[in-house]
């Protein structure tokens, strides 16, 4: 592990800023910069063509609090940068409502619908939902031992239920796909086959999986290693 050589919390800038400004000052230039054109990046959607033309060094000029997050995230207060980050992704669902001229996912606008097997939720997922838009509500049905689908609706609880069967099967390291350290902290496989075109789809789709977790705030349990998280 790593020696800490100055005292917890020595990085950050609390007491020579105001929070809240530098919060409210953030969101608005995220918001600005997402909405700012580009022709080189028009088909994107605002919160991807963001980043798809300012780099993080002209992002601190551009914008000086979206650059501190950027390059020295660590100076602001987890706390903080989560209650950012919530605002960020609440604009961007509100964003592309207003674009496609639909409800803000928050609210059930243009949900996947998707069945499930439950003895095949791993497969199922990838299968599909692998290309699908995670960013809109995912409404999930179970299908039992009998092909039928199972009764009652997907108001939130279900999905979080085929989330966490989802996650214990594809962190599983039987699968090959990870490795766990003496912590029992995951890290991907480095062996050659682990890096074969349909084992990267599974990564792909296991990121994409996580991202969903992070766009609508639901906790995940899995402990990745240092090395990799630091990657």
């Amino acid at each position: 592990s790593r020696k800490p050589f100055v005292p917890p919390g020595h990085w950050l800038v609390t007491s020579q800023i105001d929070v809240q400004s530098f919060v409210e000052a953030a969101i608005f230039e995220e918001r600005e910069l997402s909405s700012a054109p580009s022709s080189s990046s028009s088909s994107l959607p605002p919160h991807a063509r963001t980043h798809a033309y300012v780099g993080k060094r002209h992002l601190s000029h551009l914008s000086p609090r979206l650059g501190v997050l950027n390059n020295i995230p660590f100076a602001i207060p987890f706390d903080v940068r989560v209650s950012i980050f919530r605002s960020f992704v609440y604009n961007d669902a509100v964003s592309r409502a207003q674009t496609s001229r639909s409800p803000p996912p928050f609210f059930g606008g243009g949900r996947n619908r998707v069945q499930v097997r439950r003895d095949n939720v791993a497969q199922d997922g990838f299968d599909r939902l692998a290309e699908a838009d995670l960013k809109k509500p995912v409404e999930i049905v179970f299908i039992d031992q009998f092909g039928e689908e199972e009764a009652g609706i997907d108001g939130g609880g279900v999905f979080k239920e085929f989330f966490t069967s989802l996650c214990k099967e594809v962190f599983d390291t039987d699968r090959g796909l990870w490795l766990a350290n003496k912590k029992n902290e995951l890290y991907p496989n480095p062996h050659a086959y682990a890096t074969e075109p349909h084992s990267l789809n599974w990564y792909r789709f296991i990121g994409r999986i996580l991202g969903k977790a992070m766009y609508e705030g639901i906790l995940v349990d899995v402990a990745f290693a240092g090395f990799f998280l630091a990657k």
